[in-house]
Formats: C-alpha cells, structure tokens, sequence
C-alpha cells in the first residue's frame, strides 16, 4: 500500500497501527519543522518517542505494529508525504 498526505496548518493523523504488515514507511517531501514529524508511542513506558533527526528528504522506516501519529502541524507551511507499508515473508 501507497499513499500522499499532505497536512495543513492544525491538520493531524491521530495514533494508529497498521495490522496486515511488518514495516511502514514516511517519505518526508516537505518538513516545514521537525515538531510535526511523526511520532511512536512506547506503551511499556507510556512516552512518546520523536526522532529529532528527521529532515526533508528522510524515509522513516519503523515496525508497522507500534503506535504512530502525525501530531498537529502548528506551522504555517504544508506539510507532505508519501507513506507506505513492506511486507517481507523471508522467501526469495
């Protein structure tokens, strides 16, 4: 699965999984501030872990069975991405 996404000023995706695959990935096209990465939930520990690394031009690949968001974008600026999930099942 592929999709686009763009996030307007105060638009937000709210904390989800994805079930029916092992990886999901965020292309990052435009960051207008890295606040509005998206975000993993650490359920053992109850925080939210933000990689503060992330930049334009970043793919984000993380295990598709943790908790993740969007969090607002307080900016003033787009921000878009292209996101999609892997599914790997260890034949050649």
């Amino acid at each position: 699965n592929m999709w686009y996404q763009q996030y307007a000023n105060n638009s937000k995706h709210q904390w989800h999984r994805h079930t029916e695959c092992n990886w999901s990935a965020v292309y990052y096209l435009e960051l207008p501030s890295n606040d509005v990465a998206t975000q993993l939930f650490d359920i053992p520990n109850n925080k939210i872990v933000h990689e503060k690394n992330i930049k334009e031009g970043d793919l984000f690949l993380f295990p598709a069975n943790i908790l993740h968001r969007s969090p607002p974008n307080l900016t003033n600026n787009i921000k878009s991405i292209i996101s999609f999930n892997l599914d790997f099942d260890g034949t050649i």
